[in-house]
């Protein structure tokens, strides 16, 4: 079992499943290439507490299974860009 299977049931197995895991879901199903069920991992997120890495990583991922993720990509790109121009 890999590593990236292993933080799978780790993160599977947590009971709360906040923002935060959500998140580390998406990313994890990233990484194992299940773009669906990163799709939903992040869409699980409430829009408003989105960060921009999550609509980036989401906007990629919708953009690589339908073509309709361009305007969340795009969203995070200039979310980042803005929280890295503040800090």
């Amino acid at each position: 079992m890999g590593q990236t299977s292993r933080a799978l049931a780790h993160a599977l197995s947590i009971k709360e499943q906040g923002d935060k895991v959500k998140e580390l879901l998406g990313d994890i199903w990233l990484a194992l290439g299940d773009l669906k069920a990163a799709e939903g991992s992040f869409l699980a997120i409430p829009e408003k507490k989105r960060s921009a890495k999550v609509n980036f990583c989401w906007g990629s991922a919708a953009l690589k299974l339908t073509g309709t993720g361009w305007t969340n990509f795009c969203q995070g790109r200039k979310n980042g860009s803005q929280i890295l121009q503040a800090g």
